[in-house]
């Protein structure tokens, strides 16, 4: 069977999302011909083109798009200190906002690069503002619609935009989705939404689809398996043919009372992903924000993987555990984590890793660290954990030395609320080790990052150097403007502040 899978617009910018990669590594191993296809990349791509710059007045964009975007796709490093001296890109609304202390603050005198791909990214972001402003409403560079799919109490808003003639941004991706189907003739597509942002893009993918092909359309991925388990408006099977949630197959007139599991979809964990066959060379790499721990999720070409299925926990009351992708857990083999690891990277070339684990499990953790280390890799990751006693400083001095260089961190397990919210952390210390982190005052006017979902602290578990002046160290914001990078190797190996003092 010939298999297209499909992300539709929009998602991050700098990697792939991977549960393409990942169905194409199970159906591809049922001996199935697979091809993959992330739309939201070759959306902005498009859009971030000359001709289509000139085509809506943007003749000055139009000429330094190209540059600009080779450099932030790290094939032209030497376009950085024209951009970062500030006499090369239009500086718009987004400009207004920089604070040149702040920024000295941030890059230094040395910091050229990283000075130049924020203001890359403000160049990008101005020419998404005047698109969301004057051609199409729906854009944005991370998100396609989004308001009409969040949190949404009805289907009716949705649909009705779905009637409307297609917008200029949706033309232009129905082309491209046009040239992928007629060139492989697809007999089923499947579209991942894992985000509220991707569903206005999937469920028109899926409308030109079911009108102009034979091909099976498939609705699966994060946001259909959490927000449509009592889904009851048929309307949506206009768009599709079925909808998966979990290891069921919804189709017209069903309801989860009536389905059974008609497929056997192995757990992430049981399948290597592959990245094959996706553009790798288009993502840009960008750097909406100075801090260094929100710079992680968007600047970067990380391969993103799974280290074990579920949450080891599963027991935070403020999480919807009766969630397959929570409450199912299951660990691999540390060796089969690694050897995943190992094949990714003669994939893509790259040998950084974000694992997006719901909380990386502390024993597995160790053991892939062990196993990292045993087979003498060079790597780099990170991932989200939850607070506990078993990170001591000896357990993250290990993964330190693997390699683990940042995670994120759920800060809603402080007592007294974690026993209220059964968390299982009681941390009387983890306001942080204020005395050893590399603490800079907080400005006036200093953002908070945007967390995509829930509350998370981000810390640093990777060394900084101590030689530099206390100006020079980062201070990595959260909503509570208490999450610091520190001078040391890890937030906890500090005299086992956060670890043996539990």
């Amino acid at each position: 069977m010939r298999i297209l899978l499909i992300t539709p617009p929009l998602t991050q910018l700098n990697t792939p999302y991977p549960a393409t990669a990942y169905l194409k590594g199970f159906y591809a191993g049922q001996g199935n011909e697979v091809r993959q296809v992330d739309l939201g990349i070759e959306v902005v791509d498009r859009v971030l083109s000359a001709t289509f710059l000139s085509s809506i007045g943007l003749t000055e964009q139009a000429r330094l798009i190209e540059p600009v975007k080779r450099f932030l796709r790290g094939q032209d490093d030497t376009l950085g200190p024209r951009i970062a001296n500030r006499s090369l890109l239009p500086e718009g609304k987004r400009f207004e906002q920089l604070d040149e202390d702040n920024m000295e603050w941030s890059f230094g005198v040395s910091g050229t690069t990283d000075k130049a791909m924020h203001l890359a990214t403000l160049f990008i972001e101005d020419i998404a503002d005047h698109i969301r402003e004057n051609v199409d409403s729906h854009f944005d560079l991370v998100r396609y619609a989004e308001y009409l799919s969040n949190d949404a109490p009805t289907f009716d808003p949705l649909y009705a935009e779905l009637q409307q003639t297609p917008s200029p941004i949706d033309r232009l991706m129905l082309q491209l989705l046009e040239e992928y189907v007629s060139g492989f003739s697809p007999e089923k597509v499947c579209l991942t939404v894992p985000f509220p942002g991707c569903l206005y893009g999937a469920l028109r993918c899926g409308q030109w689809l079911k009108a102009h092909t034979n091909a099976t359309v498939e609705i699966g991925g994060g946001f259909p398996n959490t927000e449509w388990r009592q889904l009851s408006d048929q309307r949506i099977y206009e768009f599709c043919h079925k909808v998966i949630v979990d290891s069921e197959e919804w189709v017209v007139g069903s309801t989860r009372a009536q389905m059974l599991p008609t497929t056997h979809y192995p757990l992430p964990t049981e399948i290597c992903p592959d990245f094959s066959d996706l553009p790798l060379e288009k993502y840009l790499s960008l750097t909406e924000m100075t801090n260094p721990m929100h710079r992680l999720w968007s600047q970067g070409r990380w391969n993103k993987l799974v280290m074990a299925h579920g949450c080891y926990w599963h027991r935070c009351a403020f999480c919807d555990t009766s969630l397959d992708y929570i409450g199912n857990y299951h660990a691999p083999k540390a060796t089969t984590v690694v050897d995943h690891m190992e094949r990714v990277m003669a994939q893509t070339g790259r040998t950084g890793f974000h694992f997006v684990d719901e909380a990386l499990p502390p024993k597995l953790l160790r053991e892939v660290a062990e196993e990292i280390l045993k087979r003498g890799l060079a790597v780099s990751f990170w991932g989200n954990i939850r607070f506990e006693k078993a990170y001591t400083a000896e357990l993250c001095d290990l993964l330190a030395e693997a390699g683990m260089v940042a995670d994120t961190a759920d800060r809603r397990g402080l007592p007294p609320p974690a026993r209220r919210r059964h968390h299982g952390a009681h941390l009387p210390h983890v306001r942080l080790p204020h005395r050893d982190a590399a603490r800079v005052r907080r400005r006036p006017g200093d953002r908070a990052p945007h967390v995509r979902r829930g509350h998370r602290a981000e810390r640093i578990l990777a060394p900084l150097r101590h030689d530099l002046p206390l100006a020079q160290r980062h201070q990595s914001r959260s909503l509570w403007g208490q999450a610091y990078i520190l001078g040391a190797k890890s937030i906890l190996q500090q005299r086992g502040r956060l670890g043996a003092r539990l």
